[in-house]
């Protein structure tokens, strides 16, 4: 819930501020995070610690748009193609090579994206003026919270239970959410041009991918290491569940040196120019189209 939250302000405060800045506090709040759990002794600092490090996974998209700002079209797509597939690769390789002291692990596994950022970085224009809307991040998140909440919580307070259904119901906030975010000259998220065709079916297709992913990895590591009393599963170690994942990990890896090679689209403009980093999927459909400057609109700020 934390990222779900965090991903759509960080990326319109990248457009305010600059995606390089927020890249960075994604850094430390991963890195935050990790020492939290690391070092908790009980449950409610462990969640504490991983709603922390849920911040940081606004690092995906605002990485996507860093590098899709960047560089010119045809290396965009490969580099875009890089960081969307080690969402996966981290998460079926980083249980199998862990080091034995987790307390350093957090810091170390950040050792090769801060020095990254410093030297391969470059800043971008800012692609947007104006301030953060807050009040409309604060109905955002809260919208966000009553829809995922239940959605994780109902096999233990059923379906049908009072809970369940009213936070449910209380989803109707996304509504009123767009109907706020349709009237303001500087929203968090343009609803206008995320309802467009290219988008729509690009958010579409993210959110089903998006779910199949992490129902893989999710549900592997748990159906291998849930005990046979249970009627099903092996009892294995957490170990033996991540070497399950390990072969989708390579396979990830190596399907990106073997993607269909295709011409770099001619340039057009973007229609917003906060698109890109509002989430990935408006990342993925910018490197198809770049964006303009935001502050004229003169063409776009790579040579076609």
């Amino acid at each position: 819930m934390a990222a779900a939250v965090a991903v759509p302000v960080a990326g319109r405060l990248a457009d305010l501020y600059g995606e390089k800045k927020l890249l960075s506090l994604a850094l430390v709040a991963f890195v935050a995070g990790s020492l939290v759990c690391a070092v908790s002794s009980n449950l409610g600092v462990l969640i504490a610690g991983r709603a922390v490090t849920g911040l940081s996974m606004a690092a995906i998209p605002l990485g996507i748009s860093l590098v899709s700002a960047a560089l010119p079209p045809e290396r965009s797509r490969s580099g875009i193609a890089l960081i969307s597939a080690m969402l996966g690769i981290g998460g079926a390789l980083g249980l199998p090579v862990r080091r034995r002291d987790r307390r350093a692990s957090a810091s170390r596994a950040a050792r090769p994206a801060w020095p990254g950022r410093r030297t391969s970085c470059r800043k971008t224009p800012l692609l947007a003026r104006g301030e953060l809307d807050v009040g409309g991040s604060v109905l955002l998140g809260t919208a966000l919270v009553v829809l995922l909440l239940p959605l994780s919580e109902a096999g233990v307070w059923g379906w049908g239970g009072r809970r369940t259904i009213g936070l449910l119901a209380a989803a109707v906030l996304f509504t009123v959410f767009v109907a706020v975010e349709r009237r303001l000259a500087s929203p968090v998220v343009n609803v206008r041009v995320n309802a467009r065709p290219a988008l729509l079916l690009t958010n579409i297709a993210s959110l089903a991918v998006g779910f199949a992913l992490f129902a893989t990895l999710l549900g592997t590591t748990s159906y291998v290491q849930a005990p046979p009393a249970y009627g099903y599963g092996f009892g294995s170690s957490i170990l033996v569940s991540s070497m399950c994942l390990l072969p989708s990990g390579v396979f990830m890896l190596s399907s990106r040196c073997f993607r269909r090679r295709s011409p770099p689209a001619p340039a057009r403009r973007s229609p917003s120019p906060w698109a890109r980093s509002s989430s990935a999927s408006a990342s993925w459909s910018a490197s198809r189209h770049p964006p303009t400057c935001g502050r004229c609109s003169s063409g776009p700020r790579w040579p076609a």
